[in-house]
C-alpha cells in the first residue's frame, strides 16, 4: 500500500482489498444513528469512517450505514 492511502468512505470490503499482507489490521465498530427502529445489520453498509495507520499496524474504523 502506498503510503497515506486514504481509505475514508470506503465499504469495509473494499478497503481491506486495497492494505498491505505485511501489517497488523484492526477493524473498529462505533454506532451511527438510525433514523428507524430497524435494528438489521443486513441493510446497513460497514463504511470506514477513521483511518489510523504507523509502520506495525493499521486501525479502520467502521460505521454501518444505508
Amino acid at each position: 500500500m502506498q503510503q497515506n492511502l486514504l481509505l475514508i468512505g470506503y465499504k469495509l470490503n473494499d478497503a481491506l482489498l486495497k492494505l498491505p499482507h505485511d501489517k497488523e489490521i484492526i477493524v473498529e465498530v462505533t454506532k451511527a444513528p438510525h433514523d428507524n427502529n430497524e435494528n438489521d445489520p443486513d441493510l446497513y453498509e460497514p463504511i470506514v469512517v477513521r483511518q489510523l495507520e504507523d509502520e506495525r499496524k493499521i486501525v479502520l474504523t467502521i460505521s454501518y450505514f444505508k
